[in-house]
């Protein structure tokens, strides 16, 4: 008998592909995706410390306003609570004047909840008193704080008296 040899068909340009199981296609090493995530940990870690950094230089050059709206005779006086959350910065802001009790506290970035004095301004107390607000409505009351000066009650000409409970008893 003699051998034969199996005949190969011709090609005719293409080749077939066996089809693709769900085992195949581009495989990534473990190392890869290791290599990969803690990647984008320092760069977001990185992220985050830029930020903070950013927040507690923010008001260096000055508040948003120069005089309280409220009393119109106060100035700010900004206070930082810095924190720090797994090594990076966060900068809490308190705004208090120097004249009134009115505080501002910062709730988020640029925007802050406000308590006002009753006692300096009535009229401003019950619009803002509570309420949070942004750094432009902020801007805009500073701006228009002159025409809010009608309603602030009159200060008193002269202080009160103090006596002395001691003195009656002898």
């Amino acid at each position: 008998m003699v051998p034969t040899t199996p005949q190969t068909p011709a090609l005719s340009g293409e080749l077939p592909t066996p089809d693709a199981g769900p085992g195949d296609g581009i495989a990534l090493p473990v190392e890869a995706l290791v290599g990969g995530g803690l990647l984008v940990l320092v760069l977001g870690y990185t992220a985050l410390y830029a930020r903070g950094l950013a927040q507690s230089g923010r008001y260096a050059k000055g508040f948003v306003f120069d005089t309280c709206p409220i009393c119109q005779r106060g100035k700010p006086l900004l206070e930082a609570r810095q924190e720090r959350w797994f090594g990076v910065p966060h900068t809490r802001w308190i705004v208090r004047c120097t004249e009134c009790r009115s505080v501002l506290r910062e709730t988020t970035g640029q925007r802050w909840r406000y308590a006002v004095d009753p006692l300096e301004n009535p009229f401003l107390f019950e619009r803002f008193n509570g309420r949070e607000v942004d750094a432009d409505l902020l801007r805009e009351l500073a701006r228009r704080a002159p025409e809010f000066a009608a309603h602030r009650p009159p200060r008193p000409v002269t202080p009160p008296t103090f006596v002395d409970d001691d003195d009656e008893e002898k």
